[in-house]
């Protein structure tokens, strides 16, 4: 798998887990959930992840750095 393909599979991994977690708890995951439930080990890798997902606006956040603070759009 190359480069590219291998970041947009776990990009997409992230999206899934957001969309089942929030499905399951109510609420969204912390940037360490994903991490823990997705078995990466750093919460800076998951944050770029999410910025591309921000970027698509996919998710939004009314309250940039606030914990749980963001919701799918798509």
């Amino acid at each position: 798998m190359k480069k590219d393909e291998y970041r947009e599979f776990m990009i997409n991994k992230v999206y899934s887990y957001c969309v089942d977690y929030h499905l399951r708890h109510g609420y969204m995951p912390s940037v360490r959930e994903i991490c823990k439930g997705l078995d990466i080990k750093s919460t800076g890798t998951v944050c770029k992840y999410m910025q591309k997902l921000f970027a698509r606006k996919v998710f939004v956040t009314e309250n940039p750095g606030d914990a749980r603070a963001f919701r799918i759009v798509k």
